[in-house]
């Protein structure tokens, strides 16, 4: 195929949860929150629950100041302007170049937070990036400005990242450029630079989707439960399959690098167990006969104890095989009625991202 004939390019990436979950220090930028809050939240401050590692690389500075609004729209107190310039001066004395401002029931409401953002950017000047928490998050205090402060510190690299793949694409000829998101949906390249965080799970989405694709139409009919098994590299996701060729998603709170927030991302299980089968010894090209049946009933196990995890009702279920180390799998797992391993099942992700639209 030529390159010219490239229409559209959807890509999938896992390059910003990579970076939390390796606290790349390169990757990574301190973060200043304004929290609009009024009297309230201070005994639970920013970055209370992130583990130590990631806490050091990301806390930059937080500052409380008047706004907010109560649970039924009433105005917790009105914002002041003279408030957030201070806190501007701090913040520029300490050269930290990432704010996020997060507002009590900002998801409900957001005009108090899109008025301290642009009264912060006015004051700031250039090269300042503010965000608002509301773009983010759910309803859900502390999670949204968690998953913030997690955006905030990555939309550096991440639009160093997107630029990249422009840059690919344009080689391509006259073709679209988009990335594939969390919930199974795209966005331009250009938003998910802003949103690096709708990213960190549209792998195992893209995989789910593609599963449900090369697998045939699933029965509205058949009460079984639909789960995708991915074997991949390091890991192994196993994930519910909904009806519509959806991943099932998390129902409340989604821990990051130990981080909790409330994206919105599918309920993936992962065990790290594809690599159980491979001799430590760099020079033994061969691994003996015995230790390689220990490790493939290994994951085998480790397989089927997941299955257990996921699923959300009795019964054996019916599992959608793929990914590239799916031949380590054998054909009769515990608890599972029916194993399907649909043709091209190896590159069932990038199907997946390919489907999207």
């Amino acid at each position: 195929m030529a390159p010219s004939q490239v229409s559209s390019v959807k890509i999938g990436t896992t390059q910003f949860v990579n970076a939390v979950l390796e606290q790349n220090k390169s990757k990574l930028d301190k973060v200043a929150v304004i929290r609009l809050c009024g009297p309230y939240s201070r005994r639970s401050p920013p970055f209370v629950g992130f583990p130590v590692g990631l806490c050091d690389l990301m806390e930059g500075h937080y500052g409380y100041v008047d706004g907010g609004y109560q649970v039924d729209g009433r105005v917790v107190r009105t914002l002041r302007h003279e408030q957030l310039k201070e806190q501007a001066a701090i913040i520029k004395s300490q050269s930290i170049k990432s704010l996020v401002v997060v507002g009590v029931y900002s998801p409900s409401n957001p005009e108090q937070e899109l008025e301290a953002a642009s009264v912060l950017v006015s004051e700031l000047g250039a090269g300042y990036d503010v965000s608002c928490s509301h773009k983010v998050g759910r309803l859900g205090f502390l999670e949204r400005e968690n998953a913030s402060i997690l955006n905030a510190s990555l939309r550096r690299f991440a639009r160093h990242v997107i630029a990249g793949f422009k840059i690919a694409a344009q080689k391509l000829g006259k073709c679209s450029l988009h990335i594939t998101l969390n919930d199974g949906t795209l966005s331009k390249a250009s938003e998910a630079a802003e949103h690096p965080v709708r990213c960190f799970s549209s792998g195992p989405t893209n995989s789910a989707r593609g599963a449900a694709l090369l697998a045939g139409s699933l029965s509205h009919t058949d009460d079984r439960e639909t789960l995708v098994i991915d074997i991949g590299g390091t890991t192994t996701d196993i994930c519910g399959l909904l009806k519509t060729g959806f991943p099932r998603q998390s129902p409340a709170f989604v821990n990051i690098a130990g981080v909790r927030t409330n994206l919105t991302i599918p309920d993936v299980h992962s065990i790290a167990a594809t690599d159980l089968i491979l001799s430590n010894d760099r020079t033994d090209r061969l691994v003996q006969s015995h230790a390689k049946a220990s490790g493939l009933a290994e994951i085998n196990r480790a397989v089927e104890e997941a299955i257990d995890l996921v699923k959300t009702k009795p019964g054996d279920v019916r599992a959608i095989l793929v990914g590239g180390g799916s031949i380590i799998i054998s054909d009769e797992i515990a608890g599972v009625g029916e194993l399907i391993r649909p043709e091209y099942l190896e590159v069932a992700n990038a199907v997946g991202a390919a489907w999207l639209g």
